[in-house]
């Protein structure tokens, strides 16, 4: 059955861009180092990346409820070869500009296109299908930060990566332009028409409204905008998609700074990127328990006990200066935080059903504006303050995070309530 071909090239291309993404992690001091620029500078450089990564992401998740899907998917691994062709032959802090400007678009195409079509082939158990897909994800995302610390132990030129990843997007376009066949572009309809899922909404906002003015068109439309707006922004969708920036934050700048901080205690880039691996592999864990639980335990509750461990793992984290301790903290801080995109995109989606390529690409979109808020903190505090203030930037989102999680858990509780009153 071609749903199941897709969903085997699905957890292909959720590998491979979990290889390839925590790439640029490991080696903000190489940047810095070998471009003779600050950290302010780099964090700068992320910045853009994460702004354009926003906007890439909501653009594609409003476009996949509407075209082919299969376009978009050829899109993103092509834009994305593209971008890493960039910094393989400028090799230069321009090169890595246009580099990560070019990959955060490609690479932010393919996510709200496969939530969609995901949700929509696997309704039934779309939720744990997307914890599936992040499992495989997170496990890879192990491999990339381990072959940077083997290349600088070695002392071979980074650069070499970046030519390695060319083919890989290379691989990734072949395999889907001859093996991924949609029909649908959403799981409705290719045509470029209006979406069932728009008819439905337009149809529900006429039942509700009186008839509108035949001499005020553009009122009408401004009226039906609203009103589809407002259904889809739902408190709950609100406040959760807060939640995931605030986790968001806090799982990307973990990522990113954390050689850079490992710098302040005089361990080299080679070996604290052996950190990052477990990082990530330690959110593989996570989402190993997440897929044991989530049927069990509610996603919101989830959620907020998760942003509990988080926060004081990054506390103790933060104040513990023995190495060995910070490493089993650093552990969990990745298994509390890795379901933060699995569990709010299911509670958005499942907030919003009739819209889940929008819904995908808003949720994705606000994890990474907490990278977007991040990134340039991170690199003032570093440059300006010290490397080994990073943490508590990370410990104050946190903290943040589990206390709009409890706000999230109380806005469905009384919700559910008043349904069963009802």
């Amino acid at each position: 059955m071609q749903k199941k071909k897709n969903l085997k090239l699905f957890y292909m291309a959720y590998f491979i861009l979990g290889f390839v993404i925590p790439i640029f992690d490991p080696l903000y001091p190489y940047f810095s180092k070998s471009f003779n620029v600050g950290f302010d500078k780099i964090g700068l450089v992320f910045f853009g990346g994460s702004l354009t990564a926003i906007i890439s992401m909501i653009s594609a998740g409003r476009i996949s409820d509407k075209f082919p899907l299969r376009k978009l998917f050829l899109w993103s691994y092509a834009i994305s070869f593209a971008g890493f062709a960039v910094f393989s032959v400028f090799h230069n802090f321009i090169g890595l500009i246009i580099t990560v400007i070019m990959v955060n678009v490609g690479l932010n195409i393919f996510w709200p296109a496969a939530y969609a079509k995901v949700f929509h082939d696997h309704n039934e158990n779309y939720s744990t299908m997307y914890v599936k897909l992040e499992r495989v994800y997170y496990l890879a995302t192990a491999l990339g930060p381990l072959l940077i610390s083997l290349l600088l132990y070695l002392n071979l030129y980074p650069r070499y990566i970046f030519v390695f990843l060319l083919f890989l997007f290379i691989l990734l376009f072949s395999i889907f332009y001859t093996g991924y066949k949609d029909k649908t572009s959403h799981g409705l309809t290719t045509d470029h028409s209006q979406s069932k899922s728009d008819v439905a909404i337009n149809a529900d906002i006429s039942s509700n409204t009186k008839p509108f003015s035949a001499g005020n068109p553009d009122k009408n439309k401004k009226v039906k905008l609203h009103k589809k707006i407002s259904s889809f922004f739902t408190p709950v969708v609100i406040v959760a998609n807060i939640s995931l920036t605030l986790f968001g934050g806090v799982m990307l700048g973990t990522s990113s700074w954390l050689t850079t901080y490992f710098i302040s205690f005089n361990i080299p880039v080679s070996l604290s990127s052996l950190f990052v691996a477990v990082y990530w592999f330690s959110t593989f864990i996570g989402l190993q328990i997440l897929t044991k639980i989530i049927g069990r335990i509610k996603e919101e509750k989830i959620l907020f006990y998760g942003g509990i461990v988080c926060a004081v793992s990054l506390i103790c984290f933060s104040f513990i200066n023995i190495i060995y301790v910070k490493i089993l903290f650093l552990m969990l801080i990745g298994i509390s935080i890795a379901g933060v995109y699995p569990l709010c995109g299911a509670i958005t989606v499942n907030a919003n059903p009739k819209s889940a390529g929008t819904s995908s690409g808003i949720t994705i979109a606000m994890g990474l504006l907490g990278g977007l808020i991040v990134s340039p903190v991170m690199g003032f505090v570093a440059q300006y303050l010290g490397k080994k203030y990073i943490p508590f930037v990370l410990m104050v989102l946190a903290v943040l995070g589990t206390i709009t999680s409890a706000i999230l858990l109380r806005i469905i509780f009384n919700k559910n309530r008043k349904t069963a009153k009802v």
